[in-house]
């Protein structure tokens, strides 16, 4: 029988292999300013947005593998606009503005805790929503493999998201396991792109 203990556990120390590299990469270029100019304020900002909601819906339902990887992701994007408003001056008043908004998520994530459809409803549509825009870039440059993911990480977040999936499924609950199945789907797509590119090269 298959554990939902075992697949949160394994899908998280999975999904952990993108975004800490993420921080640990503009960390460590803190001083270069072309390097940080490839990191996107807005993108950070949503990224921790949807984070808060998963660390809220993750511990209100019992998910707890899934509310600490929003945790860490949410840890890893606050890194990440930090070390822009360090090394990048013309990002600190974007930082600064987008401040009040997630501060204003606690009242959505407070009447989330009251209706946790809406929060899981809230949330699966934001990653849905975020997952878009990477996909469509790797989708477009799927044959060019220094641009989006490579190989290596786009099956990271294929079996990572495979397992959310599963995690999903055993915890019956249908805001967690829709978005991981359609990006399973997605990640099918661009990983089957991109052996058929590399066989024709």
């Amino acid at each position: 029988m298959i554990s939902a203990a075992a697949t949160g556990a394994a899908a998280t120390v999975l999904s952990c292999g993108v975004q800490p590299r993420q921080a640990w990469h503009a960390f460590s270029h803190r001083h270069s300013a072309k390097e940080l100019d490839a990191l996107s304020v807005s993108g950070a900002v949503i990224v921790l947005r949807i984070s808060l909601l998963w660390v809220a819906y993750g511990f209100s339902t019992g998910a707890y593998f899934a509310g600490v990887l929003a945790a860490v992701e949410g840890v890893c994007q606050i890194v990440i606009l930090a070390v822009l408003a360090y090394g990048v001056p013309r990002c600190r008043r974007d930082i600064l503005m987008s401040i009040p908004l997630t501060v204003g998520l606690a009242p959505v994530l407070a009447f989330g805790s009251l209706s946790l459809t809406f929060m899981g409803a809230l949330a699966s549509a934001a990653s849905l929503f975020m997952f878009a825009f990477p996909a469509k870039e790797q989708w477009e440059h799927r044959h060019d493999d220094t641009i989006g993911y490579t190989w290596s990480a786009t099956m990271l977040v294929l079996c990572a998201n495979v397992l959310w999936t599963v995690y999903g499924v055993l915890h019956q609950d249908v805001w967690l396991t829709v978005p991981s199945l359609v990006h399973v789907v997605l990640g099918v797509v661009i990983a089957g792109s991109k052996l058929v590119s590399a066989k024709a090269n």
